[in-house]
């Protein structure tokens, strides 16, 4: 059986353990040989705030959610590490990929749309993004690991006060902002 590889945020590992470059690695093994009791210490990482960023585009992500470290259904036909010798096989797993967040996004939407039926996606998005929790680095002290653009808040969006509706015509001016040719737009708009 071949082994899944993931590059997540969070990797299982059968003891504690640190990742790191092959450049940081050989830095720590010449300082571990180097000294006759060698000390380390881990500190928190620093979040930087760039003036330029971020420049918003179509594709640019709006909302964040939970995404990292979740407990999910496992197929059990994947070992869980994929390690020599690790043979274990289990039904739940703790992953970190940009699916757990999806899922969670989605059934935010879903939540909404319940309370509101004739809602469009756009309306949909517009509350969640609207209505989420703002984080960034000066009010999360944990850094990026407590952070993404906008924390979604379920709870607040089904009441958000205020929706941004996007329709076909809305895409195609932005569309035109951006230097999109005629014919490009023809191509889009299905015209």
């Amino acid at each position: 059986m071949q082994a899944v590889s993931y590059t997540d945020v969070a990797f299982s590992f059968p003891l504690p353990a640190s990742c790191l470059s092959l450049k940081n690695e050989s830095e720590v093994k010449a300082y571990y040989n180097s000294s006759s009791i060698p000390t380390a210490t881990i500190q928190k990482s620093i979040g930087e705030n760039d003036e330029l960023a971020p420049i918003r585009s179509l594709l640019f992500p709006h909302l964040t959610a939970p995404g990292v470290d979740i407990l999910a259904p496992w197929l059990e036909a994947i070992i869980v590490i994929g390690d020599e010798g690790d043979t274990r096989i289990v039904p739940y797993n703790i992953i970190s990929v940009t699916s757990m967040s999806c899922q969670h996004a989605t059934a935010a939407a879903a939540y909404v749309k319940s309370f509101h039926l004739t809602w469009s996606p756009a309306a949909i998005k517009s509350t969640l993004m609207t209505t989420a929790y703002p984080m960034g680095v000066d009010k999360n002290t944990d850094a990026e690991f407590a952070y993404g653009t906008n924390h979604i808040n379920p709870t607040r969006a089904i009441n958000p006060g205020l929706v941004y509706d996007v329709g076909e015509i809305d895409y195609v001016n932005f569309l035109c902002g951006q230097g999109y040719s005629n014919h490009s737009l023809r191509l889009v708009a299905g015209l």
